[in-house]
């Protein structure tokens, strides 16, 4: 007779633990098993803000491992300068889709390509 508890499976592998509802949702919503978008990927480090600060764009940069002996962190914060003006503190979505061609740019790479690591 098969019991209703945690245990092994069929196969003698442990299942795994359940997740709540509130977990499974967080995983639909963040996009588990599909490819985010360029602007959901911009909100998602936004902050539950409409815009993005210089640390949410190199705390994006270091997630999609866009950092390496060309593009450091000192230059994430100087292409998030070079997008928002002077007056602003925060990036909306038109210039973080900028700064990603200049990330690009100063990596060497198709701009194309930076947007899908993103």
């Amino acid at each position: 007779p098969a019991s209703a508890g945690p245990g092994p499976a069929p196969g003698g592998l442990p299942e795994p633990p359940p997740t709540s509802k509130a977990a499974a949702g967080e995983e639909q919503k963040v996009g588990v098993g599909r490819r985010r978008t360029v602007e959901e990927t911009f909100k998602f480090f936004c902050g539950g803000q409409n815009d993005m600060d210089a640390k949410g764009f190199v705390r994006l940069c270091k997630r999609c491992c866009l950092f390496d002996a060309r593009f450091t962190a000192r230059d994430a914060h100087l292409v998030f300068s070079s997008v928002v003006p002077i007056s602003k503190t925060r990036m909306d979505l038109p210039s973080f889709e900028q700064a990603l061609g200049h990330v690009a740019l100063r990596r060497g790479l198709d701009a194309g390509l930076v947007q899908r690591v993103v």
